[in-house]
């Protein structure tokens, strides 16, 4: 994914940071859902810390260009959902 968004330049480089980041922090929040009801609290806090680090590099990647052109859509979901695919398979 990385590489062959790096051969897009800097803004297929940002598209790939914000899908991945996108799909990465809807886990979280399903975590965290999980988490709040476990009353884990250390895990909590752990997990909203990474979560807040996933929040600023997507949204990084957003000012940097990464989610405002449509030349990068088909790139985008088709990183999205071989990450989504990613956590889903490691989670069995």
């Amino acid at each position: 994914m990385g590489f062959m968004s790096a051969l897009l330049g800097r803004r297929g480089i940002m598209a790939c940071t914000w899908a991945v980041e996108s799909v990465v922090i809807n886990h979280l929040k399903e975590q965290l859902i999980y988490l709040g009801n476990a009353n884990d609290q250390e895990a909590l806090a752990t997990v909203q810390a990474i979560m807040d680090d996933e929040v600023n590099h997507r949204d990084e990647g957003l000012a940097q260009g990464g989610a405002n052109s449509i030349w990068y859509q088909p790139l985008r979901w088709s990183i999205s959902v071989f990450t989504e695919s990613v956590i889903r398979f490691g989670m069995r």
